[in-house]
């Protein structure tokens, strides 16, 4: 999902982060720049998700008959699941990022799909389930 980034280009907000964390994998060879939908392996697929940040994948994981995916940027936190229209003000296109996280709720929702989010620390892990019209998540506990 890296085909999209332009070293040349500053003016992403991700710029920095690339610089630092991405194009150095690029330049020792350690990457693998894929544009859209992907299979690593048979076990971990990455779908396109780039609502929030330009060349964000999804990851899918399928082993054993369990399934989870790890949402990125598309979903950040629980509480989206919650407040689907929450968003950040570095989204390239604002209405799109709101809409994920409800897509998101909305696929996977009432399955044993177990969904991991990105950028919050502690348990992340949980399943979503419906509530009228809108959802709650439940979180997994190996306890």
């Amino acid at each position: 999902m890296l085909g999209c980034l332009d070293k040349n280009n500053p003016s992403h907000p991700s710029e920095p982060a690339s610089q630092e964390c991405i194009f150095p994998l690029i330049e020792l060879g350690q990457a693998i720049l894929v544009e859209k939908d992907f299979e690593l392996t048979s076990l971990i697929h990455l779908r396109s998700a780039q609502e929030h940040t330009i060349g964000m994948s999804r990851t899918h994981l399928s082993s054993g008959g369990r399934k989870a995916i790890f949402s990125g940027d598309n979903m950040q936190h629980p509480l989206e699941v919650f407040e689907p229209d929450w968003s950040t003000t570095r989204c390239p296109d604002f209405n799109l990022a709101i809409e994920s996280p409800r897509r998101i709720a909305e696929k996977i929702a009432d399955t044993v799909i177990k969904l991991i989010t990105a950028c919050s620390p502690g348990r992340t892990v949980g399943y979503i389930l419906s509530r009228g019209n809108d959802f709650k998540f439940r979180y997994f506990c190996l306890d």
